[in-house]
C-alpha cells in the first residue's frame, strides 16, 4: 500500500523522493522559455533592488520575439498571482518589471495584454486582495495609469473598461502624477498616424514637459545632479525626436526604479 505521509517513508525512499522532486524542477525550469526563465531570475524575492539592466534587455527580447509579449505577459502574471499575498518583494520587482513592459515594449504588448485572459488576471488579483499595502497600491496604480492613458485609445478600451468596472465596485484608487498618465500616452502615439510619424511628432511643449519631470520624479537614492545634466543634454535638440524618446524612457526607468525602492 501507498504511504500516508512522509513519515512512513524510509529515509532512502525520502531522499529518493526529494532528489527526484528537485530533478523535475530542474527539468520544467530548463523546459522553460528563455524569457520565461529571465522574468523568473530577475523577480526572485532575495533581490531588493530591480536590476534595471537585466529589466531593459528582457523588454528588448521581447520586442524582437513575435511571442514575446505572449509569452510574456503569461509569466508575469503567473509570479504575481503567486507571490502577491505571501512573498512583498517578489511581487514588487513583478510589478516593476510589468510596468517598465508598459513603457517600453510597444503597441504589441498592450495589444496582447487587451485580447487575452491577461485582464481577467488582473481582475481577479485585485478581487482576492487587499494585500501589502505597497502592493495593494501599486497594483491599483497600474490599472489606475493605463486606464486613464489609454481611455480615449480604440485598441485599449478593454483597459479603460476594466479600471472603471473596478471604480463601480467602490475600489478606492490611489492618486498618480498625471506626468505619469502622460509619459504612458507618449509611448503609444494616436492611431490614424503613420508609424514613420508616429516618432517624428514633436512634443507639445518641451520645455514644459521637462519641467514637469523634474518636478514629479522624487530623487531618493538617486543622484540628482546626473539625472539634471541628462536632461539638459537630452534638451539641446528638443526636435531631435530620438532625444526625446531617450528621455522620456529615462524617466519612465527612473520612476520604476523609485517604486521598487520601499514596500510601504
Amino acid at each position: 500500500s501507498l504511504p500516508h505521509s512522509l513519515y512512513d517513508l524510509s529515509p532512502k525512499t525520502l531522499e529518493a523522493s526529494v532528489i527526484s522532486e528537485t530533478q523535475g524542477d530542474k527539468m520544467n525550469f530548463e523546459n522553460k522559455p528563455t524569457l520565461v526563465k529571465k522574468i523568473e531570475a530577475v523577480t526572485k524575492e532575495h533581490f531588493y533592488q530591480p536590476d534595471l539592466a537585466a529589466f531593459l534587455e528582457i523588454c528588448d527580447n521581447i520586442k524582437q520575439d513575435p511571442n514575446g509579449p505572449e509569452i510574456a505577459l503569461s509569466a508575469l502574471l503567473e509570479q504575481l498571482e503567486q507571490s502577491a499575498a505571501t512573498y512583498p518583494e517578489s511581487a514588487s520587482l513583478t510589478l516593476t518589471l510589468l510596468d517598465f513592459c508598459f513603457k517600453n515594449c510597444g503597441y504589441q504588448f498592450l495589444f496582447k495584454l487587451c485580447r487575452g485572459d491577461y485582464l481577467k488576471k488582473l481582475k481577479n488579483l485585485i478581487e482576492h486582495g487587499p494585500y501589502n499595502l505597497g502592493i495593494w497600491n501599486r497594483l491599483l496604480t497600474l490599472i489606475k495609469v493605463l486606464g486613464l492613458a489609454f481611455s480615449d485609445h480604440a485598441d485599449f478600451q478593454p483597459i479603460n473598461a476594466l479600471y472603471q468596472e473596478l471604480l463601480s465596485q467602490s475600489i478606492r484608487f490611489p492618486n498618480v502624477q498625471s506626468t505619469e498618465v502622460e509619459l504612458l500616452k507618449r509611448m503609444i502615439p494616436p492611431l490614424g498616424i503613420p508609424g514613420a510619424l508616429r516618432l517624428a511628432q514633436p512634443a507639445a511643449n518641451t520645455s514644459q514637459f521637462l519641467q514637469g519631470i523634474r518636478e514629479n520624479l522624487k530623487y531618493a537614492s538617486l543622484n540628482r545632479h546626473a539625472f539634471d545634466d541628462l536632461l539638459q543634454n537630452l534638451a539641446r535638440s528638443p526636435s531631435d525626436s530620438i532625444k526625446r524618446t531617450q528621455l522620456q524612457n529615462a524617466a519612465v526607468r527612473l520612476q520604476g526604479f523609485q517604486k521598487g525602492q520601499v514596500l510601504k
